[in-house]
């Protein structure tokens, strides 16, 4: 396999035809077809299915699967080139990718105001925990963020120990109910599960096939499932439903005081039975770099900001 097939690869999948793929690329089309043929037989499968006319030339389901890999590498490869392709100004790179909390994207936001001046080439990604763990494998992320939970310990684990990687905790946090400062139990100093059964349950779902260890849940309330349930993988869609409805969610119940809507609120959950804790995702044979120790001071900062603020929602002083 060579950076070169690989380019051909994905220069086919974006034309939809090898012939224009070759002609894009000022090479034959025999030879972009031959070294095409090459990498299958060198993988014992198919990437394309070769067609003619409107049909064209489509990735077959193995082939994409390949390109997903093909893509990341070739990336790495022009990310290396950058880098050393001028020593004198060298070009930083660093890419986070997370579930989305909003520690998280505000930790993210400060260390991107402290690299003022400089050149830099940052990716900032939100997806589900499993995307997070596979990026982070494929160095496609240089850190990755999750939060774990009793629902989601066992199966994390194995999956972190499978692609070598390792957990740092950031934080303990107390399961907490997300709702509106409208809503009928929204003067309550805490809350059990029983409190919010009647109430309609909102999920988010990065992905809505996503399997249950590795969803964002609290997990005696997705076993007990309540009387009305809401699936949804828009954040913003969540957030307008918690706050202009009776709706409830559960979580880190950590909010931010110029982030966060004001209109929501969090109550602690005192009868979860949950030990949640954010932490952080790295290969287990590599080092954090100055950038990654810089943002996670950073974000260890902005959690603390999180719990301050959080505490006062708590306190009622809104």
């Amino acid at each position: 396999m060579t950076f070169q097939q690989l380019k051909y690869v994905l220069a086919v999948a974006n034309c939809g035809s090898i012939n224009r793929a070759a002609e894009k690329m000022f090479v034959s089309q025999s030879g972009v077809s031959s070294a095409l043929s090459d990498l299958e037989k060198e993988f014992n499968t198919t990437l394309f299915i070769r067609g003619s006319g409107s049909t064209g030339t489509v990735l077959t389901k193995d082939g994409q699967h390949f390109l997903k890999y093909a893509k990341s590498i070739l990336d790495r490869q022009e990310a290396l080139e950058n880098f050393y392709s001028s020593q004198k100004n060298p070009v930083k790179t660093f890419s986070i990718s997370s579930q989305h909390y909003q520690c998280v994207c505000a930790a993210y936001i400060k260390f991107v105001n402290q690299m003022s001046g400089s050149e830099y080439h940052f990716t900032y990604k939100e997806c589900g925990m499993d995307d997070v763990i596979d990026d982070v494998h494929a160095l496609r992320a240089d850190l990755g963020i999750i939060i774990t939970s009793n629902l989601t310990e066992d199966m994390t684990n194995y999956y972190l120990n499978r692609r070598n990687l390792s957990f740092e905790a950031v934080t303990t946090i107390q399961p907490c109910v997300f709702l509106s400062k409208s809503h009928p139990l929204a003067s309550e100093k805490s809350l059990r599960v029983d409190d919010i059964l009647k109430y309609p349950y909102v999920t988010f779902s990065n992905n809505q096939d996503t399997p249950i260890d590795f969803s964002e849940g609290i997990n005696k309330l997705s076993l007990q499932r309540n009387r009305q349930s809401i699936i949804t993988n828009d954040r913003a869609a969540m957030v307008n439903l918690l706050c202009n409805s009776n709706c409830v969610s559960t979580g880190s119940g950590f909010l931010l005081e110029n982030i966060s809507d004001r209109r929501l609120i969090s109550i602690p959950l005192e009868d979860s039975m949950e030990r949640m804790v954010l932490g952080w995702v790295k290969p287990k044979s590599s080092y954090l770099s100055e950038d990654g120790k810089l943002f996670l001071e950073i974000l260890h900062s902005v959690v603390d900001e999180a719990k301050t603020y959080t505490r006062r929602i708590w306190d009622k002083q809104w």
